[in-house]
């Protein structure tokens, strides 16, 4: 079983433990201010920790995620292999972007959010890069 234990950043004791899923873990995100925890797992489910509370909230699946981004406005960026990407407030749904005609037949290898959080950039298979703002 994966557990996600929390530690005082000052003296490394544990002061609580998640145990959100029986499976591995692919991808994970806090959220800048550490209230939340954003994490998929290798059957493509995809959850957000609500620290605080130990609150597990699953939100909808888009097939294997392989990127997550917590921004600094409380949104959750979620990038899919099979060139989707999502943002989420909670777990409702604010923006989507399916990226299939445009990388055709390629995927989506990687993604980072730029600095000032205006945008993400998607690294693609055979294609370079791809730019969406938000």
């Amino acid at each position: 079983m994966v557990k996600v234990r929390n530690r005082d950043p000052k003296t490394l004791e544990i002061t609580g433990e998640h145990k959100p899923c029986n499976t591995l873990l692919l991808a994970i995100a806090f959220s800048p201010d550490g209230s939340q925890l954003a994490f998929t797992n290798n059957s493509s489910q995809l959850f957000l920790i609500d620290r605080k509370s130990n609150e597990i909230i699953p939100l909808p699946t888009i097939g294997k995620v392989i990127g997550l981004h917590c921004l600094s406005d409380g949104l959750l960026v979620v990038v899919n292999l099979s060139r989707v990407v999502r943002i989420f407030i909670g777990k409702d749904i604010v923006k989507e972007w399916n990226m299939g005609d445009e990388l055709e037949d390629r995927y989506i290898q990687g993604s980072t959010v730029l600095g000032d959080e205006s945008g993400i950039i998607l690294a693609c298979e055979q294609k370079g890069v791809a730019f969406l703002p938000f």
